[in-house]
């Protein structure tokens, strides 16, 4: 009787190895995993790239190491994930610049994020913040359009680059508003702030990251955020949906990819497990103390996010005639 009960358990055992789940995932890692980052360390994208590392060698049991490979506005790292194997041992942890707003504005792209990757979770948002220096006389979103209407072109925006989100999310409250600014751009956030700090140029939509030391010393005025939803950082600055434009929706995102053709298998316990720690306390809490927006979204959501997003931005692009290479 023991006989047959070991041979009925060793017979359940090898039916479980034969089958395509078990021979795709196993014990799946079993050796390190690398993700890579497409910015420099100490960056938002780098900080939840070793977030979600953490969090997966501890689940998995094995290294989870981080690659930061820097370049061309994250081109360098996309593409080097693009062309990896797609056997779940590499993965991606990016943001909407390389992977929804450049596929807008820049046609010669090595990868393309919807044939290339395949999305496995959206960890993280980051609002816009419409801010205007402390004096501007418009400290709404309707009082700002009524002065661009009465003063066409006279008055100009700060970015912090051609291209950038922030550029876009200006374009976009033109283009519904059926107003017109002026763009001065910048090398980088930092200069576009000081200017509009100093009232040089009145306003700009930056990341909610770049804005919140200058906001809470009051040195910029928060007018608007141009998330969906109103931020946890500045619960009482309007949306632009609040504000008069219906829809109005823009947001960087940080998030987790693979190359495409990975196993079935092995790409549903990666999305699962990143699933699983995306929600926990600790991951939401510390995405907030980034200056961040907890997030999650299932890997099918996220793909669907995606290809909305380059739809959005090859839209405001095409209008706006803006264009890089």
């Amino acid at each position: 009787m023991k006989a047959f009960k070991w041979f009925a358990v060793a017979a359940v055992i090898a039916a479980h190895a034969l089958s395509p789940a078990y021979s795709q995932t196993g014990n799946f890692p079993q050796k390190a995993v690398k993700i890579i980052v497409p910015f420099p360390a100490g960056q938002a994208t780098d900080v939840i790239g070793r977030l979600v590392a953490q969090k997966l060698s501890e689940k998995w049991g094995q290294a989870v190491i981080v690659e930061n490979r820097v370049g061309a506005g994250g081109v360098t790292g996309v593409d080097s994930a693009a062309k990896s194997a797609p056997d779940g041992y590499t993965l991606l942890v990016a943001g909407s610049g390389p992977m929804s707003v450049l596929p807008a504005i820049n046609a010669k792209l090595p990868y393309s994020p919807l044939r290339d990757f395949q999305p496995l979770g959206l960890v993280a948002t980051m609002p816009m913040l419409l801010v205007s220096t402390p004096s501007f006389p418009a400290q709404t979103v309707p009082e700002l359009i009524a002065l661009l209407r009465a003063k066409p072109g006279d008055l100009s925006y700060a970015s912090s680059g051609v291209g950038t989100t922030g550029q876009l999310a200006a374009e976009l409250f033109l283009s519904v508003t059926q107003t017109k600014m002026l763009h001065v751009p910048y090398k980088g956030s930092s200069q576009a702030l000081t200017d509009v700090i100093s009232g040089l140029v009145p306003v700009s939509i930056e990341s909610q990251v770049g804005v919140l030391p200058f906001i809470g010393s009051g040195r910029l005025r928060a007018i608007a955020v141009t998330s969906a939803k109103r931020s946890s950082k500045f619960p009482t600055v309007p949306t632009m949906a609040e504000s008069g434009l219906a829809n109005f929706d823009v947001s960087a995102w940080i998030g987790v990819l693979a190359p495409i053709g990975m196993p079935p298998a092995i790409f549903k316990k990666i999305a699962d497990d990143i699933a699983s720690i995306v929600v926990t306390k600790e991951v939401r809490d510390r995405v907030v103390e980034l200056g961040l927006e907890a997030a999650p979204m299932s890997a099918e959501q996220f793909s669907s996010h995606i290809r909305l997003e380059i739809d959005k931005y090859t839209r405001i692009a095409k209008d706006a005639n803006i264009s890089v290479e």
